[in-house]
């Protein structure tokens, strides 16, 4: 699949109307576990803000985040075949800074919720759903809407925090 920017502009587009950290620390619906499945054979409900930050820090994840990492190379180097490097980064640069605002207010508002106070968390969710959402469009934009990336960015697009791929399991609050 050839790159389209269309795609990322629509994802950038879809960022206030989506439901960010709304769902974290509740049970997962039969849908929920269905989109889950596709991304491990195994999903763990996280159940608090504290749980989550310590999934989010483990180590042991190390290897996974390692993968996407190369991942995102591979489709970073697919996208600029196509189309020149500022091109490129201004369109993906166009949905993390547009939103940037909606995942902080939408992870504070929701610790806050569970009585929940502390910043650096807010901060690191925020920044997971903001990653999440650059790597999503990239995917959606160079490999279609299939890939694993834009599964996990709906995960958090639905409100849900997908923490940590450990082993066979992804853990998600």
């Amino acid at each position: 699949m050839p790159f389209d920017a269309a795609v990322i502009a629509a994802h950038a587009a879809a960022i206030p109307a989506s439901r960010w950290f709304g769902l974290v620390g509740l049970p997962f619906s039969d849908q929920e576990r269905a989109a889950m499945a596709r991304l491990a054979p195994r999903a763990v409900r996280v159940p608090s803000w504290g749980d989550a930050r310590r999934i989010a820090d483990d180590a042991r994840a190390n290897a996974a985040y390692d993968a996407d990492t190369a991942e995102v190379v591979e489709l970073k180097a697919r996208a600029l075949r196509a189309v020149a490097p500022d091109t490129l980064q201004q369109a993906l640069s166009e949905v993390v800074d547009g939103g940037l605002e909606v995942f902080f207010r939408s992870a504070d508002t929701a610790a806050r919720r569970a009585r929940f106070d502390d910043e650096t968390t807010v901060r690191a969710a925020a920044g997971s759903a903001a990653e999440a959402v650059y790597r999503g469009a990239l995917a959606a934009a160079v490999a279609g809407p299939g890939h694993r990336f834009t599964r996990v960015e709906a995960l958090f697009a639905s409100g849900r925090w997908p923490l940590a791929r450990i082993a066979d399991t992804l853990y998600v609050f």
